[in-house]
């Protein structure tokens, strides 16, 4: 019997978590159904102070004859994918940190051959992961030392968006490479219109409730910057 014991930190209104687990089993003469796992989750409720604990058994089909699992389900292989990405960011910005560009242009674009190959590549989510590496890869090839650090906290905000499935602030980026633009050509460039073409719906994980929040928060301060010109002319 093995525990394994992790925590998926805190969780807001709306909020989902995917955990991806491998499990290798050894072959049997005999097929049968197997109750394998035993999951258990526990919660804290914020407002009531209560804890709740679910649990649930997992079963297994154990056939003599084992097949491949082709082709790979469509959401399985778009969080496989999810990974790939969010690893493949990761060490490149750690590779880009010392310098070493070429091999994390490499470990990048072949993430990107992966996904691209992949059962669920015409998927949006997918094409938000691929958008994002490109974008990561163009960031390297045109950044210069005095960019660096821009650059590492777009990779670093891509990945962690990635590997927590949480908003992050992403979806109000402009992205590396039109921000880099931005930088050389002192041009005013419009969020808004960018984001609309650049990533699907729903990227960024943002929420319904998220949204309205930060819709009153612009409708606010557009409200005090009104009043405030108005005060002073």
């Amino acid at each position: 019997m093995k525990n394994f014991e992790f925590s998926l930190g805190s969780l807001f209104a709306q909020e989902s978590k995917s955990i991806l687990m491998r499990l290798s089993l050894r072959k049997f003469d005999q097929a049968l159904v197997q109750d394998l796992l035993e999951i258990s989750m526990s919660h804290v409720n914020a407002v009531t102070g209560e804890t709740r604990t679910l649990t649930r058994m997992l079963s297994v089909e154990r056939p003599v004859v084992v097949t491949s699992l082709k082709p790979v389900p469509c959401e399985l292989d778009k969080h496989l994918n999810r990974f790939t990405a969010a690893t493949a960011i990761e060490e490149a910005q750690k590779l880009a940190g010392v310098g070493d560009v070429p091999r994390a242009n490499q470990l990048l674009s072949r993430a990107v051959q992966v996904i691209e190959n992949s059962v669920s590549h015409a998927n949006s989510y997918c094409r938000d992961l691929v958008r994002d590496l490109y974008d990561c890869i163009a960031g390297l090839n045109k950044c210069d030392s005095k960019k660096m650090s821009e650059l590492m906290h777009y990779m670093n905000a891509y990945s962690t968006m990635y590997f927590l499935e949480r908003s992050n602030g992403c979806c109000n980026l402009l992205g590396i490479e039109n921000r880099l633009q931005q930088g050389a050509e002192g041009a005013c460039i419009d969020s808004a219109k960018i984001r609309m073409e650049k990533w699907s719906a729903g990227y960024g994980y943002m929420t319904w409730t998220q949204e309205e929040v930060s819709e009153k928060a612009e409708t606010s301060q557009q409200s005090l910057a009104s009043r405030y010109l108005q005060a002073c002319f």
